[in-house]
């Protein structure tokens, strides 16, 4: 995540029948623990923006910090799945499958196949209750992101559970991600139209021609 970006976590829900148990304590703490983190690093961005700096050394102590309690909100979650046997593993799409059968060579489709179904779905912030359907549209941005790589599709995956957005800003906006919150923001309307056009089109190419239709933002 770049520094320069706004943040607004959007974190996992326990279900009511495992919020006692050791591990959802242990995740909610490093869910908390998360949430000042970054809320520490939204303050010394607006600090820095509002003295005429991109970049302070607060922003990056906030940064460090932040990267750690991804870390440990990471392995929190990981703990809370091996208790309760993780959520329900969730269908590719038709489409999704055929993203991975293109992108992965096919001694390794179906392990990246299980990856997908098991580890990004129902553990996705906010979509305990999703469908494939529902789901494909960040699986498709993982995917896109990989490279063909299992090592970068679990990577993928991990981003994803701490906040979805982050893929789908990656893999459908990359032009306009890589330049950072700030500078994109600075850009007046036309180039900034002109980078959404571009990153647009670069994605519905991807997607081909059985493509999803992408939001207006």
């Amino acid at each position: 995540m770049a520094a320069d970006a706004p943040f607004d976590p959007k974190m996992r829900k326990i279900p009511a029948q495992y919020r006692n148990l050791p591990s959802a304590r242990r995740l909610e703490e490093a869910k908390s623990k998360f949430d000042d983190a970054a809320s520490a690093l939204v303050t010394a961005n607006t600090a820095a923006r509002a003295a005429g700096k991109r970049f302070t050394a607060e922003m990056q102590e906030q940064a460090e910090r932040l990267s750690l309690a991804q870390q440990r909100l990471k392995e929190a979650e990981a703990d809370f799945d091996s208790a309760t046997g993780g959520p329900e593993p969730v269908v590719l799409t038709p489409l999704v499958i055929k993203k991975v059968r293109q992108l992965f060579p096919p001694d390794q489709q179906s392990e990246a196949i299980s990856l997908l179904e098991k580890e990004c779905g129902h553990n996705l912030p906010f979509s305990e209750g999703d469908s494939a359907q529902d789901l494909e549209r960040v699986r498709l941005a993982v995917i896109k992101l990989t490279g063909g790589s299992l090592a970068e599709l679990q990577r993928q995956i991990d981003i994803a559970r701490v906040d979805w957005r982050d893929v789908l800003s990656a893999a459908e906006y990359p032009e306009a991600s890589g330049m950072g919150f700030v500078q994109y923001s600075n850009l007046d309307e036309r180039t900034r139209n002109e980078i959404k056009m571009r990153d647009r089109q670069q994605y519905v190419a991807w997607l081909g021609e059985e493509g999803i239709a992408l939001p207006d933002s």
